[in-house]
């Protein structure tokens, strides 16, 4: 089984999103534009729906090597990024241009919504938000 980027507010602050949010609450514009010019793209997933496929899977008892759970979307963390400093009213200023990124995998999960009837529920925005209200 293949996992794909996954969040919640649960993560370690070691990892990209957490460290989002805390440089917007501390108002870190340079983490931030450094951030924004590399324009990451992934595959983004909420950890509760990825967690939720699991379960499915272990009751399903079945055994699949090209199972993928992913949210099959390309996300870019600048549309994160834009998403809290306008939700969150926040007074920092983007001016970093973004580099042009074609370097991003989008997982296919339609196996995993066939063979164990899953459906996200969740999206990575609603992870920012949760990581943000932690």
């Amino acid at each position: 089984m293949i996992l794909f980027n996954h969040d919640s507010a649960l993560r370690n602050k070691k990892f990209l999103l957490p460290r989002i949010v805390k440089a917007i609450k501390e108002k870190n514009e340079n983490f931030l534009n450094n951030i924004y010019k590399e324009n990451i793209i992934k595959d983004f997933s909420h950890a509760e729906d990825i967690c939720n496929a699991i379960y499915l899977l272990i009751r399903k008892n079945v055994n699949l090597d090209n199972l993928i759970l992913s949210s099959s979307k390309k996300t870019k963390i600048n549309s994160i990024i834009d998403y809290l400093l306008r939700k969150y009213n926040s007074s920092i200023k983007i001016t970093s241009i973004p580099q042009k990124n074609k370097n991003f995998i989008v997982g296919d999960n339609k196996l995993a919504k066939n063979i164990l009837n899953w459906k996200l529920s969740k999206n990575i925005f609603i992870a920012a938000d949760e990581i943000y209200n932690k």
